[in-house]
């Protein structure tokens, strides 16, 4: 099977670089989208389950804790590459795709129907911190998801042990975005298959070409 030729990106010696390069433009794309889908932004009815999910606040420390040290657990674990460059690939494609949905079919959180109660635990103050600072919108689909799926499949080939460790944590998370209310079931699923169509199309279909001196 042909499969389409793309340049590294990434090296050993340069990815933390690169990580916290793309933090950077991640972090300006996303408040760009969340200012405009929260402006111009929908809510859509839950369904049964979602109604039955109650608020947990403890769970923010999963939604935004344990989130940010899964990402730099699973990058100080990539490896390979080849596997590693087309993850940074991914990472742009999912990105981008992402960043459309968010502007041209603008869903919100339904947070607003769950209000904090309890204001005075330090899980509530943190629920509350962080709702002060992230958006209502950027909601379909969840790129809380989207990364985390895609990192664990990053493990796919590599590493069958720290694939199922990431696809546990994985979980975790996803269902913390709902724990939390910041996003709809629709949301997770989007995320979730949108990040693994992303991983198939480029596993099938594209090869990474990494000189000797970078692997």
């Amino acid at each position: 099977m042909r499969k389409f030729i793309l340049k590294a990106l990434i090296k050993q010696e340069t990815k933390w670089a690169v990580f916290m390069l793309c933090l950077l433009l991640f972090g300006m794309f996303y408040a760009l989208t969340g200012h405009l889908s929260g402006e111009l932004g929908i809510t859509i009815e839950m369904t049964s389950l979602e109604r039955a999910i109650p608020l947990m606040p403890w769970t923010i420390w999963i939604y935004s804790g344990l989130y940010p040290v899964y990402l730099l657990w699973c990058f100080y674990h990539f490896q390979d590459m080849g596997e590693l460059n087309k993850t940074l690939y991914g990472f742009f494609i999912l990105t981008l795709i992402s960043g459309c949905c968010f502007i041209f079919y603008p869903l919100i959180s339904p947070r607003v129907l769950y209000p904090v109660l309890d204001t005075s635990s330090l899980n509530g103050r943190f629920l509350l911190f962080i709702r002060s600072t992230d958006t209502v919108g950027n909601c379909f689909p969840s790129l809380h998801v989207g990364f985390c799926t895609l990192f664990a499949l990053t493990f796919y080939r590599t590493n069958i042990y720290k694939f199922i460790i990431a696809m546990i944590v994985a979980t975790l998370i996803s269902v913390s975005t709902l724990t939390i209310k910041q996003h709809y079931l629709v949301d997770v699923i989007g995320g979730a298959m949108l990040a693994s169509l992303i991983y198939f199309v480029m596993d099938r279909w594209t090869r990474v070409v990494v000189p000797p001196s970078q692997k």
